[in-house]
């Protein structure tokens, strides 16, 4: 494992190298931007952790040539600056971020939980294309909506029920606010908790930079704001369902659990017309799509996640979703009223195993109800 840290600060490099010389890692030293990436064009490493500011190139242009250029490489940003401004910036190039001073046991934990997930991985191209990905897709609207409601002065609830209604976003804003960049230790899991803690001004920053770089694709037969539609309409008839310890969990659950499928598609867009064609919707296509992608959907979006450095849990929930028999070894928790939820509003019929199991069976016309009433309200 090659470890590259960037710093102009000798003395900090120094103190890197020391605390970190019992893990077994090669560790590279550069000292600015300019000879970190010279370093790079005869080195391959796995990750570059670089200070956010630095005389010359700063840590967030330094990442976004690495993006470009070596986008398999993992990107962190480590820095004491709190400029918000900035910070966001580097969001859209760093895969995580963290404030000074950062334990080296810290920097062992994120580094040795990535390399952890990349050994499922079955070939380089994948951690590649994953390695690209800024923000996920976003249906331009919402970020127009979103403007207007914070022009207007509008309160918290109503931008984060907004942010709730696309997974992306959401995605994004929850993976800001739980940064020690930014904030606090504690993380949160409410999208209104999230916009409290970072504020209008760096909302709207991330905002506006994801909208520079959105990259929704259009492909025929295939509507991607009807896919987040259906996502939100998931997680809230999830909620519904779910115990009440675990409806937080439960909403971030239903946004995101198709977020693998976006990520496949931006993998390889010249085959999603042949997918969509071979596809039987609603049912297992692991097996299509490790032929036509090479992955399948729940691979990216496991790999993702940790890279973004989600909650171990609520990976396992979305991971966990569509396996039915896999569920009934738990409490009937996030996971469960997700899968429930997700085939409700598809209109198909549940594993009569996990129904029985559950016993769920005197349950389903009440839920089926809710879910109708929930598309009726989306028509």
């Amino acid at each position: 494992m090659k470890v590259m840290f960037v710093d102009d600060e000798p003395m900090v490099l120094k103190g890197i190298k020391r605390a970190l010389f019992n893990t077994g890692w090669k560790i590279i030293l550069a000292d600015s931007g300019q000879q970190a990436l010279d370093i790079l064009s005869d080195t391959s490493v796995d990750f570059v952790i670089s200070d956010m500011q630095m005389p010359g190139m700063n840590g967030a242009a330094l990442l976004e040539k690495v993006s470009e250029l070596y986008p398999s490489t993992v990107r962190i940003i480590l820095s004491g600056q709190a400029d918000t401004d900035m910070a966001a910036k580097a969001s859209f190039v760093a895969h995580q971020w963290f404030s000074k001073p950062c334990s080296p046991d810290e920097i062992k934990k994120v580094v040795q939980r990535i390399e952890k997930i990349q050994l499922t991985l079955p070939n380089q191209k994948i951690k590649e294309i994953v390695g690209r990905i800024k923000v996920l897709p976003s249906a331009p609207k919402l970020f127009f909506r979103i403007k207007q409601l914070f022009n207007a002065d509008a309160e918290m609830d109503l931008v984060a029920n907004v942010i709730g209604e696309d997974p992306a976003l959401s995605a994004k804003i929850l993976q800001i606010s739980n940064s020690s960049f930014f904030m606090l230790n504690t993380k949160v899991q409410r999208i209104e908790d999230a916009i409290t803690r970072l504020g209008a001004d760096v909302v709207s920053c991330v905002v506006a930079i994801a909208e520079i770089y959105s990259n929704t694709i259009k492909i025929s037969g295939y509507s991607i704001e009807k896919e987040q539609q259906h996502s939100m309409c998931t997680a809230l008839l999830g909620v519904s369902l779910a115990p009440p310890e675990v409806r937080e969990e439960t909403m971030l659950v239903g946004l995101l659990h198709d977020i693998g499928m976006y990520i496949l598609f931006i993998l390889a867009p010249d085959s999603v017309d042949t997918y969509l064609q071979k596809r039987i919707q609603y049912e297992d296509n692991t097996a299509l799509e490790h032929e036509l992608f090479g992955a399948d959907h729940t691979q990216l979006a496991g790999y993702l996640l940790h890279l973004w450095n989600f909650p171990y849990h609520l990976i396992d929930s979305i991971l966990l979703h569509y396996q039915p028999l896999k569920l009934m070894e738990h409490k009937f928790g996030a996971a469960a009223a997700i899968y429930v939820a997700n085939l409700l509003m598809s209109k198909q019929p549940l594993n009569e195993d996990f129904v029985a199991h559950f016993q769920l069976l005197e349950k389903l016309p009440d839920w089926e109800k809710r879910a109708e009433k929930l598309a009726q309200n989306q028509e």
